[in-house]
C-alpha cells in the first residue's frame, strides 16, 4: 500500500471514530441507569499504530537484552513485528541484520522500523545507505519525538550501551505515538528525496 493510500485510509477511519465517539452519551450523565462510556480517545498517530502499522525490529548481539524488552513492549501496545534477528548473544555483525530489517521498511513490507546495537551508531549507518530511510538515532525521548514530527523518521536506532532498557523502551514508545506533522517539513523531506536521487535539493 502506498503512503498516500495509508494517509487517505486514516483520515477516513479517524473521521469515522471522531463522528462515532460524539454520539455516544457518557456512563456518568446517564445517572442509575447505567449508559454507553464514552470511547477514549485516540490521535491519528495511535490509530495509524493500531490499523497498520508493522514494525521490523532487528539488533546484534549488543542489543540483544533490549530488543527483548521492546518487544515486550509491542506486544502490549498489540502492534505486530518481524524479527530479523539476531537470536544469540554470540559476537555477530550488526549489517547482517540492519540490512534486511531497513530493506523490508524500505519496500513497504513493513511501516516502521527499530534497530539496536551497542550505541546505535553502526546499525544507523547500514540503514541510511539505504534509498528512503530516514533512521536517526535517539538516546532522549525529545529528539525521538521531533524526529518524527520534523523528519517523519522510519526507523528508530538505539544503542543499548548508552541507553540501557527503562530509558530505551520510553523513547522508542515515544517515538511510535508521534506522528509526522507534514506542512513546511514535507518540502523539507522531499530535498532528501531529492539528494538520493543525486539532485541539489530544492531544484526541480
Amino acid at each position: 500500500m502506498r503512503k498516500e493510500d495509508n494517509k487517505n485510509l486514516i483520515d477516513f477511519y479517524y473521521l469515522f471514530y471522531t463522528r462515532a465517539a460524539s454520539r455516544l452519551v457518557p456512563a456518568a450523565a446517564c445517572g442509575s441507569r447505567g449508559g454507553v462510556a464514552a470511547m477514549p480517545h485516540l490521535t491519528k498517530a495511535a490509530l495509524f499504530l493500531i490499523i497498520l502499522t508493522m514494525i521490523a525490529i532487528a539488533s546484534d548481539h549488543g542489543g540483544l537484552a533490549l530488543k527483548a524488552e521492546i518487544k515486550k513492549l509491542l506486544e502490549e501496545k498489540a502492534l505486530p513485528y518481524k524479527d530479523f534477528g539476531t537470536n544469540s548473544a554470540e559476537s555477530c555483525d550488526y549489517a547482517l541484520f540492519g540490512y534486511p530489517a531497513a530493506m523490508a521498511v524500505a519496500s513497504g513490507e513493513c511501516e516502521r522500523g527499530i534497530l539496536i546495537c551497542g550505541t546505535g551508531v553502526g546499525m544507523s549507518l547500514v540503514a541510511n545507505k539505504i534509498r528512503g530511510i530516514r533512521c536517526v538515532v535517539c538516546s532522549d525521548c525529545f529528539t525521538a519525538a521531533l524526529s518524527r514530527e520534523h523528519n517523519d523518521s522510519n526507523i528508530l536506532a538505539l544503542g543499548e550501551r548508552v541507553v540501557g532498557l527503562g530509558l530505551g523502551r520510553f523513547i522508542a514508545s515515544t517515538w511510535l505515538e508521534t506522528s509526522f506533522s507534514g506542512g513546511r517539513h514535507a518540502r523539507r523531506i522531499a530535498h532528501i528525496t531529492q539528494i538520493e536521487e543525486g539532485k541539489a535539493p530544492g531544484l526541480n
